[in-house]
């Protein structure tokens, strides 16, 4: 199982796997996304996941373009519902577990 640290912007990622920031291998790279980065890193092929990319790849790196999956839009709309109505961010990250 994974877990994850924040780290305040800035410092350096001491310890573990530095995941989505400037420099780390797993983070965005050119027209991919982070979860792109991973699933090319580590080989993952199964069609569900590749499908779950497209999804990801629509809502973080094609902001301006037109969306390949409908599942993008609706996605786009409840995060920016979860967003505005939390108090911090522990709570919007709590809210998208039922996503």
């Amino acid at each position: 199982m994974a877990t994850f640290e924040f780290i305040q912007f800035g410092k350096r990622v001491k310890h573990g796997i530095p995941f989505d920031v400037p420099g780390a291998e797993l983070g965005r790279q050119n027209n991919l996304s982070c979860f792109e980065s991973i699933i090319k890193k580590h080989k993952i092929s199964e069609p569900v996941i590749i499908y779950i990319s497209k999804i990801v790849h629509d809502i973080d790196v094609n902001i301006w373009g037109a969306k390949i999956t409908p599942e993008a839009e609706t996605l786009i709309e409840e995060f920016k519902t979860i967003k505005t109505s939390s108090q911090n961010t522990h709570e919007c990250l709590e809210k998208t577990h039922t996503l």
